[in-house]
């Protein structure tokens, strides 16, 4: 997540005469800072978010505010004819409506797509990270033009103290990045889950034994990962905690899935018993195969209760798991983004 700098960061010292070439630039520091409150409302719908189209009329209101900004721009008096910092900050903006109109759809589709595979997942962030770079490179550009025309008009500059905004930009930005290195970790094992499960829904046990392999061995690295992470600012191990409960449950998941590979393999050897006993009527007539047959349907029973209890004491602890894992997601969010209207 970048910033769009305020112009604000820069300051110049004041000139007693009204008309003066710190009166366009206080006037451009405003309408550029408007902007930057909607970008922050945005971003931190987003952040709070879970859907990205969720935020989509905050995004509505950002692009507003840049289209009015850049108008705007046309009533604010140029210093002695000059015209740079209008036409920069015009650029500025025009670029940053450019990167958002652009992408904004190709992040769309990827977010659509990316919950399939985890090479989607690392595509769907690289590509929200590019613009965000490129966003953040713009405002440093913007600074520097700003630098420009205060050295040719002899503006005194003096580096102001960060913004209440800004600081939230920075502290956005920074805790968006430590969620998406422990999302990254847990989406790289629960994508195969979701594969896992699907596969015991069709009883593919060949399939099961290759998923459930992928798992652990994925569920072992991301706890390894753990270990060289520190809680967020050092001190908040919310997501931490969080993620390696999931991860211990993704293990012991793969684990349980002895108990179903030795039902299922009974449930194929007792429906072969039953076809041959229920084709035979000899042994229908037949005590010993009668008893036989009795004791299979008992074995049987007992594998599927025991599967039954396991199944049953596994989906309890999934729903558990996931449940704290997004209650720690949204506590940690609550915690250090603030929301913005």
């Amino acid at each position: 997540m970048a910033l769009l700098m305020l112009l604000l960061s820069i300051v110049a010292t004041t000139y007693a005469q009204e008309d003066s070439p710190t009166d366009a630039l206080n006037k451009i520091n405003a309408q550029v800072s408007l902007v930057n409150q909607k970008y922050m409302a945005y971003m931190s719908e987003l952040a709070h978010g879970t859907k990205i189209k969720k935020a989509e009329k905050k995004h509505v209101a950002f692009m507003e505010q840049i289209d009015n900004s850049r108008y705007a721009l046309s009533s604010i008096p140029y210093y002695k004819g000059d015209k740079s910092l209008h036409e920069g900050t015009k650029s500025y903006l025009q670029l940053i409506t450019n990167l958002q109109r652009d992408n904004l759809g190709k992040v769309i589709n990827l977010e659509e797509i990316a919950e399939q595979s985890y090479d989607a997942m690392e595509a769907y962030l690289l590509l929200k990270r590019k613009i965000n770079e490129r966003m953040e490179a713009a405002s440093q550009e913007q600074t520097v033009m700003v630098e420009t025309y205060c050295a040719k008009h002899n503006i005194e500059l003096t580096q102001a103290e960060e913004t209440e905004q800004s600081l939230k930009m920075k502290k956005l930005d920074a805790v968006m990045d430590y969620k998406e290195m422990m999302y990254l970790i847990f989406f790289k094992a629960s994508v195969h889950e979701d594969q896992l499960i699907e596969a015991m829904n069709k009883k593919n046990i060949t399939a099961m034994e290759q998923i459930r392999s992928t798992i652990t061995k994925y569920s072992n690295e991301g706890l390894q990962k753990l270990d060289t992470i520190k809680g967020y600012n050092g001190s908040d191990a919310t997501l931490k905690l969080a993620l390696k409960r999931t991860l211990d449950f993704f293990k012991k998941e793969a684990e349980t899935l002895d108990a179903f590979t030795e039902f299922q393999m009974k449930e194929e050897t007792f429906n072969a018993v039953k076809k041959a006993f229920e084709k035979n009527s000899r042994a229908q007539s037949d005590q010993k195969e009668i008893d036989k047959y009795n004791a299979a349907v008992k074995e049987m029973n007992k594998s599927s209760e025991k599967f039954t209890q396991v199944n049953q004491q596994l989906n309890k602890n999934r729903t558990e798991t996931y449940k704290n894992w997004n209650e720690a997601n949204k506590r940690f969010l609550d915690t250090h983004v603030p929301y913005s209207k």
